[in-house]
């Protein structure tokens, strides 16, 4: 028979088997997380050398000069807001771990409109929170109901989640859902899809980012009544 070191001794050396295991499997998912985010960034950028630079918008029309637009079906949800009450924060979410550097090219373009006092991507929001003393009682910002309770504490404010899919063919999607972060109410949804022949920016980016815009005047200065922007040929 086996003594009691002998079994307690095969049961840790499982052990420590297992826990390597479990160690490189974290380690593989982490570095397969790693490829799969440097691959989409590669095939973000690889038809082109026009995407992700940030343009000076019109200054006669407050919006990026590109000839193309959103098309009425591709504006999902409008509602109505009074959006000058919210003016403060404006926090922009992405779903690309900023691997081409997403987030701050939709940040930049978004502070060039002029309306909002800040545009904050996830990392600075969560900096402003600690700032703030308001970690413990927001916890992460990943959720719904985190940002209704960091509204509850700074203010009520609108949060934007943009995420962008990438297929195969140089196929893109780009969906834009603008939320009131005390409710969780969602306001406007865009959803655009485009073939990335060559780069991103005028045909897909501005275009939805235009059609934001369109929505927060329509809704400023006590005007509750949205018209994004849409395609003429359309109509």
């Amino acid at each position: 028979y086996a003594s009691r070191r002998d079994v307690n001794s095969g049961h840790g050396q499982r052990f420590e088997t297992n826990l390597l295991d479990t160690n490189e499997r974290i380690k593989g998912a982490n570095i397969v997380k790693f490829f799969v985010a440097a691959v989409a960034a590669a095939a973000l950028l690889s038809a082109c050398t026009t995407t992700l630079q940030v343009a000076e918008l019109d200054p006669e029309t407050n919006r990026y000069a590109t000839s193309s637009v959103v098309a009425p079906e591709e504006v999902l949800v409008s509602e109505g807001y009074d959006v000058d009450a919210v003016k403060a924060i404006l926090f922009v979410r992405n779903n690309f771990d900023d691997a081409a550097q997403v987030g701050q090219y939709f940040e930049d373009s978004i502070s060039s409109f002029g309306f909002f006092d800040e545009v904050m991507r996830k990392d600075e929001f969560e900096r402003y929170l600690i700032q703030e003393g308001l970690q413990d009682e927001v916890g992460a910002v990943d959720g719904f109901a985190s940002l209704s309770k960091a509204s509850k504490e700074l203010g009520d404010f609108l949060f934007v989640d943009l995420n962008l899919e990438l297929a195969a063919g140089y196929q893109t999607t780009l969906t834009m859902n603008v939320y009131d972060a005390r409710e969780a109410k969602e306001l406007l949804s865009v959803k655009r899809v485009i073939t990335n022949w060559a780069g991103l920016d005028g045909p897909l980016f501005q275009p939805v980012l235009n059609s934001f815009f369109d929505w927060v005047d329509a809704n400023s200065d006590g005007k509750i009544d949205a018209e994004p922007a849409t395609d003429p040929a359309a109509n």
